[in-house]
């Protein structure tokens, strides 16, 4: 009768312990993959700053009619610094067959085969006005639809990570659910095994001392 009372609150106490600590694994795996996400958005999101920004200085060079276009050299770089970020590179590693790696996949064609041969073509353009203003004009036209395919990879990073946050509060809260469900069947155990004999039996002595 003893070693059954024991053998259950050892059975519960192991039962509690492996919950809270699977649950903190859970939550320390998810907690570092969302932090990764959140670098990762942040340095998605700076693109279209700098894609921006490169329009800016391919216009700005041709109205100062600068001919070694040094600042757009450096925002080339700095742009396929961002594009190649860790941060980005590992959101990808995790998630290969995603809507966002397939989206990323699909910004890095276009940079490549769209949008920086046209800053180089626009940037050395020759002093013909209508073929400036032409060039100029479909190169904005290409930002505008960079930037938005940009925007589209942002969004799904970010509802991959509202995804992953919303599991982490399911695993928390069914942890948490079976951890009182645990205590609950201890407390009966306790109750029913103990507390309910000790209590006939501290009345039936009470009954002899009377």
């Amino acid at each position: 009768f003893g070693r059954s009372i024991l053998f259950g609150l050892a059975l519960s106490l192991i039962a509690i312990t492996a919950i809270g600590v699977g649950g903190m694994a859970v939550s320390v795996l998810v907690a570092e993959r969302v932090q990764g996400s959140g670098s990762a958005i942040n340095v998605a999101g700076s693109l279209r700053m700098q894609s921006h920004r490169m329009g800016s200085m391919v216009l700005s060079d041709a109205e100062n009619e600068v001919e070694d276009h040094h600042y757009l050299l450096a925002g080339i770089a700095r742009f396929e610094a961002s594009l190649n970020n860790k941060d980005l590179a590992q959101a990808i590693e995790r998630q290969p067959d995603s809507d966002f790696a397939k989206g990323y996949q699909a910004i890095l064609q276009t940079w490549q085969a769209t949008l920086k041969p046209q800053l180089l073509a626009s940037a050395l353009a020759g002093r013909d006005p209508l073929q400036r203003r032409q060039r100029h004009n479909t190169l904005l036209h290409t930002i505008d639809d960079f930037v938005a395919d940009i925007d589209r990879m942002v969004s799904q990073l970010e509802a991959d990570t509202e995804q992953r946050i919303r599991s982490l509060r399911s695993v928390l809260g069914a942890a948490l659910g079976l951890t009182i469900l645990v205590m609950l069947a201890a407390m009966y155990i306790v109750r029913r095994r103990v507390l309910a004999p000790l209590t006939d039996l501290l009345t039936s002595a009470s009954r002899i001392a009377r």
